[in-house]
């Protein structure tokens, strides 16, 4: 292994998988592949990051996944393939298969014209020196330790590459903000591939001097988990645990049956997350999530929500280390800071509700048939509204005003206008004075409580 080298790793958690993935850091590359990827997928991986190398879940671990993965190395013409084994796996392990001291013919299956060597990594590790490298130099902050790819949701995975001074401020600062004690333990259960997996639940810890507890090769993938999930947290003294949303989602429907007093730092990332699911966990759980924002790209976490800082629709403040702005980017591809002062101008949308029927009265606006709710509108209109009674007193503007039979809030003296068909009362006739014609009693147009003089 040189420097430059970068080795592929591709299994379910195990403690060699991490413990290959910092080896793999100190000495050269380590470059984590997802193994739910098509094996079309991962060669592109393996091609892009110029691997020669393959750490990958063994037989004991996934048989369909060691074939799948060996047959990707020989496609794309790796030197070595190490095998993972269960960890506290016991007995002879199962063979491997071809290694590279059996020829090849030169086919596009193996361009390099032999089979990689193919051993368990147990076996080659054997003997090893375990307080120092043996043949390799420290690396510098600013050597490549990483090159971690994205989830590939919305097309082909882009591979972000890490230096050694990315991984370990975001760590450092992390560490800094969880609060954790030395000796407090948490949760890691996310797949090692994931990049909040390396540096939330691996780096950050070691600068603390904290314990992770990692449930199993499939962490929060393993659906029996949850079934016990409260159970553990009680057993290990839990104090921080980094999750996705989903993963929250599934822990408030699992009762409480365990003493959770422990837990106060739960993390939650890379994806938005609902409101329903922030408020469902804190009802169910009494914990408040952190909600922590950031990019593959960016190493991992930028912003992060201190402890007691909790407020719905915030990603938190920036992480120590990191700096953050807001800019614009032009036509041409130019970016432009957004410098300080006032926000932009909100634009102000009107919604006119529908209206709703009264049940049982078809055609009937059940807003106009509430007698009283009106509300004084621009201009002196007045506007029918049906507003919430609760908490309004008898002074309120919109509380219903009850008025004395034949008031439609103009003139007292004003008759009622006769229905149709020719009921109720007449109309009196006209008379004709200085101003022209005009009926006696008729309120002005302002509609004056006072009733102008007849002429």
């Amino acid at each position: 292994m040189r420097r430059q080298d970068a080795v592929t790793l591709s299994s379910v958690n195990t403690s060699m998988l991490y413990a290959a993935t910092l080896a793999a850091q100190a000495v050269g590359i380590a470059a984590p592949v997802n193994p739910a990827l098509s094996s079309e997928r991962i060669a592109e991986l393996v091609r892009r990051t110029g691997s020669r190398v393959l750490v990958a879940a063994g037989p004991e671990l996934d048989p369909q996944l060691w074939q799948r993965l060996l047959e990707v190395a020989r496609q794309t013409g790796m030197t070595a393939v190490l095998a993972l084994r269960a960890d506290g796996a016991h007995g002879d392990p199962p063979a491997l298969g071809l290694t590279g001291d059996a020829p090849a013919a030169g086919t596009p299956h193996t361009p390099n014209g032999r089979s990689p060597f193919v051993a368990y990594l147990d076996d080659v590790i054997a003997g090893q020196p375990a307080d120092y490298l043996a043949g390799a130099g420290l690396p510098k902050a600013g050597d490549l330790a990483a090159f971690v790819h994205t989830g590939g949701t919305t097309g082909a995975p882009k591979v972000a590459a890490h230096t050694h001074a990315n991984q370990l401020a975001c760590g450092r600062g992390i560490a800094e903000c969880s609060g954790l004690a030395p000796g407090e333990a948490m949760l890691g259960g996310l797949p090692l591939f994931h990049v909040n997996a390396l540096i939330v639940t691996g780096i950050a810890p070691m600068f603390g001097g904290a314990r992770v507890v990692w449930p199993g090769p499939a962490g929060y993938r393993d659906k029996a988990l949850y079934s016990r999930f409260w159970k553990i947290i009680e057993h290990y003294q839990i104090a921080a645990m980094s999750a996705v949303p989903t993963v929250y989602a599934a822990l408030a429907q699992v009762p409480v049956d365990a003493d959770i007093s422990t837990l106060r730092v739960p993390i939650v990332g890379a994806s938005p997350l609902p409101a329903s699911v922030r408020e469902d966990f804190a009802a169910h759980s009494g914990r408040r999530l952190l909600e922590g924002y950031g990019l593959t790209e960016a190493t991992c976490a930028t912003t992060w929500t201190r402890p007691g800082e909790e407020r719905p629709g915030s990603v938190g403040r920036v992480l120590p280390g990191q700096q953050i702005k807001a800019a614009t980017i032009g036509a041409d591809g130019s970016w432009t800071d957004c410098g300080p002062g006032p926000p932009p101008p909100l634009r102000r949308v009107r919604h006119r509700p529908r209206s709703r029927r009264s049940p049982g009265q078809p055609g009937r606006h059940r807003a106009r048939r509430l007698a009283g709710h009106r509300r004084p509108g621009p201009g002196g209109r007045r506007r029918l509204r049906v507003p919430d009674r609760a908490g309004q007193g008898p002074d309120h503007p919109w509380r219903p005003q009850h008025r004395p039979p034949g008031d439609r809030g103009c003139a007292a003296s004003s008759p009622r206008r006769p229905r149709r068909g020719g009921r109720g009362p007449s109309r009196p006739a006209l008379r004709r004075g200085p101003g022209g014609l005009r009926r006696p009693g008729r309120p002005s147009p302002r509609c004056s409580r006072t009733p102008p003089s007849a002429s």
